[in-house]
């Protein structure tokens, strides 16, 4: 903190923090007091009826409630991360995927979305797949890709927001990739 030459510190309504979450606005107080820094609580926020906290955010993400996390956050929830290289099987079926390496972990509940992007400055429509992959007998190991509408061109190595739109469908084992695929594009239309 000293490093930073920082002159206060703002911390949430009912923050925690430390070992065992056991410090809270008290402990920051007296800390700040010996050391001249300025420690201020902020207010409590009420959106939609519920208390905002990032755990309630992130409970209202990870049980797929898209809404409520936006009411929340004042905006939609959004998967971030870079894009690398998979095993080019979208590519083979004429429905090409762009693997994505999230720079955080949270994840709403498998299934499949859909998102809106933004590359090279234009707005692209996606449809976005969370989990193992069924239809292809794929592992345990959970996958985000997404497939960006009228996108042509090598997204690798680039960083891309993918912000959810709603939910298409639970994930599901369909009878064939040309199956899955008709599903995708039925959704956004």
């Amino acid at each position: 903190f000293d490093e930073m030459n920082a002159a206060g510190l703002m911390l949430g309504f009912d923050q925690r923090f430390g070992h065992n979450a056991a410090g809270n606005f008290d402990t920051a107080r007296a800390w700040g007091a010996a050391r001249g820094v300025e420690v201020r609580r902020g207010p409590e926020i009420i959106r939609a009826g519920s208390k905002v906290s990032s755990s309630a955010i992130r409970m209202a993400i990870a049980g797929g409630r898209l809404d409520d996390a936006a009411a929340m956050l004042g905006r939609p929830a959004s998967l971030y991360g870079s894009v690398v290289r998979g095993d080019g099987r979208g590519s083979r079926i004429g429905f090409p995927t762009a693997n994505i390496d999230l720079h955080h972990e949270l994840l709403p509940p498998r299934g499949g979305y859909l998102a809106r992007t933004e590359l090279d400055g234009k707005p692209f429509t996606a449809v976005v797949n969370i989990g193992n992959r069924p239809t292809f007998g794929e592992g345990k190991r959970d996958v985000v890709e997404a497939h960006v509408l009228g996108w042509t061109g090598d997204l690798y190595g680039r960083n891309v927001e993918l912000t959810l739109v709603r939910k298409i469908r639970d994930e599901r084992k369909f009878e064939s990739a040309e199956a899955l695929v008709d599903a995708a594009l039925k959704a956004v239309r």
